[in-house]
């Protein structure tokens, strides 16, 4: 699989709403994430947790 057939899984994963099954899949356990704030996750668990959290907030608001 090339680069870009491993984006275009990981982007339709997404699209999907499975965020947390893409991140799994795609992700390296040292993953190292900057978010456009300069804060960084490192780390698989990390970012998971972030994102866990991220989903729950937006099911709270849109009543999921």
């Amino acid at each position: 699989m090339t680069y870009y057939e491993k984006a275009i899984a990981l982007f339709r994963m997404i699209e999907e709403g499975k965020l947390l099954d893409a991140l799994d899949k795609y992700y390296h356990e040292n993953v190292m994430i900057i978010a456009d704030d300069g804060k960084e996750r490192k780390g698989i668990k990390e970012a998971r947790n972030y994102d866990e959290k991220l989903l729950k907030e937006i099911e709270e608001v849109i009543g999921g």
